[in-house]
């Protein structure tokens, strides 16, 4: 057993101490305050005063916040989905936004659970029904290297919740991208183009697949899957995250307007 293996399950292993020991319920996720037990959220009054949460005023295709009264973000009417539709709770800033750095940099994985409480929320308030819950996969050498996959621990209780099975085999990652936080949005549908394969088209057939990730940034990568659940005869690709990133115009060279999106850290950027 090598020492990254080690130091693997001694933080597994602590993880389990802690929540055995502490309260979770009691603290604040994000500051550690304290909160009342039957606190609907699990954030302070400080902290969840800079959450932005979506409701319905919300892209009717990638659930991004909208600020204007369009049915349809500027980038979903810019560019074709793949998916059905995809919903996030919460605007990719504030304490949400540290909760997912937090949980995917830090090794602070007793968070999904609670996160993905108000995803659940979500699904449920969007009316989805789904046959199966697919976590975004990582490639190995990223599984390996960071020794968790995120984007799984927050669809384990995202499935129990919605009594659909968990499927974290038939759809696969097959190389090593760059990190889509370094990318500008046309860059990033390239980068992960042709990465994913899934190993049984028939585990796809005819299902409402709900896949599952922490943010939405550009939508290259649930673009990218679905288009790979597609020609497996997938009925319908639902998208839920925690949180979806805003995204701004500005004026190319050539005079255009443009949009991108906010930058998401990547994990040597993580503070």
């Amino acid at each position: 057993m090598n020492l990254k293996r080690i130091r693997n399950r001694c933080a597994q292993a602590l993880c389990k101490l802690r929540d055995a020991v502490f309260a979770d319920d009691a603290n604040c996720l994000q500051c550690g305050r304290e909160i009342p037990q039957n606190a609907a959220s699990r954030l302070c009054d400080a902290c969840a005063a800079t959450a932005v949460a979506i409701g319905d005023r919300a892209c009717l295709k990638c659930g991004r916040h909208m600020t204007d009264e369009a049915d349809y973000c500027i980038p979903c009417q810019n560019h074709d989905r793949a998916f059905d539709f995809a919903r996030s709770p919460y605007v990719y800033a504030g304490a949400p936004a540290k909760l997912v750095r937090s949980l995917k940099f830090g090794n602070r994985r007793y968070l999904a659970k609670y996160m993905a409480r108000d995803m659940v929320d979500t699904v449920t308030q969007a009316g989805w029904t789904v046959d199966a819950v697919v976590p975004v996969p990582l490639s190995d050498a990223h599984r390996r290297k960071r020794g968790y996959n995120q984007a799984e621990l927050l669809a384990r209780p995202i499935a129990r919740a919605l009594g659909a099975p968990l499927d974290t085999t038939h759809l696969i990652k097959t190389r090593d991208t760059a990190e889509q936080a370094r990318l500008r949005g046309s860059e990033r549908s390239a980068n992960v183009e042709g990465a994913y394969v899934a190993t049984d088209a028939d585990a796809f057939r005819d299902k409402r697949v709900l896949l599952v990730d922490d943010v939405m940034t550009t939508g290259a990568t649930a673009h990218e899957i679905a288009k790979v659940l597609r020609k497996c005869g997938a009925k319908a690709i639902l998208l839920i995250t925690y949180c979806s990133a805003k995204y701004r115009l500005r004026t190319d060279a050539g005079g255009q307007q443009i949009y991108y999106t906010e930058d998401v850290p990547n994990e040597n950027e993580m503070v």
